[in-house]
């Protein structure tokens, strides 16, 4: 491919067009598009190669969560109160100095702020549903 083409794409993904967009106006298949990109960011991680890609900025380095320090404890906590609540573990980081917001969705294994209801099924035939009955003109 060429380095326009690959460019274009590039400018169209960073821009937020999904893939099988950009495949389908640009006449290529999803694989080239996706072969693309991942060059593309490997390039950036990778840093300076050769000359293709000497211009581009070093990819940002993932920041850590302020939850980071109190992995320890949200384990503890998990660990003793198995059901405890997202909102219950936010107040007891509270205490303990956490001075993030009370968006706990980064919170470790999934855990929302309240825990999920059993499923109930219920029994076939419970609902019964009205039906008219049927005419009988003569």
């Amino acid at each position: 491919m060429s380095e326009q083409l690959n460019n274009e794409i590039i400018h169209r993904w960073q821009g937020g067009q999904s893939l099988r967009g950009i495949a389908r106006d640009l006449s290529l298949s999803r694989w080239q598009v996706s072969r693309t990109i991942r060059q593309h960011q490997a390039a950036r991680v990778d840093g300076p190669v050769d000359s293709s890609n000497s211009d581009l900025p070093a990819a940002r380095e993932s920041r850590g969560s302020k939850l980071d320090a109190f992995e320890s404890i949200i384990g503890q906590l998990l660990k003793r109160y198995p059901h405890m609540t997202a909102t219950r573990i936010f107040e007891e980081l509270k205490k303990q100095g956490y001075t993030g917001g009370d968006n706990i969705s980064a919170l470790p294994s999934g855990r929302t702020s309240r825990p999920r209801r059993a499923s109930t099924s219920w029994p076939s035939g419970i609902f019964k549903v009205w039906r008219p009955a049927a005419s009988t003109t003569t």
